[in-house]
């Protein structure tokens, strides 16, 4: 865990998602899929951030920091969709 938290400190965001990925198959915590939704939020990849916030949230329903991420990463998805949106407007 502590490599992954590095790697998200150094924005090795790639990194960072693989090290998450072997902490929670070796030994699953709300902190690793804490650091793993937060490296997809950082790397804008909204759509995976937020299903490894539901995967989270299955396995830890109370957890305050997940849950809260999950409202930042909801109002940058909809942020996206609707400049996103804009630009099929435009052309």
């Amino acid at each position: 865990m502590g490599r992954a938290k590095l790697n998200l400190l150094i924005a090795q965001f790639g990194k960072c998602k693989e090290d998450c990925l072997d902490a929670i198959k070796r030994r699953e915590n709300e902190q690793a899929w804490f650091v793993l939704a937060r490296s997809r939020f950082f790397a804008e990849k909204f759509d995976e951030c937020n299903k490894y916030l539901d995967d989270g949230l299955k396995k830890y329903p109370t957890s305050f920091k997940l849950q809260d991420l999950k409202v930042k990463c909801a109002a940058e998805l909809k942020k996206e969709q609707d400049t996103v949106r804009q630009i099929t407007l435009i052309n």
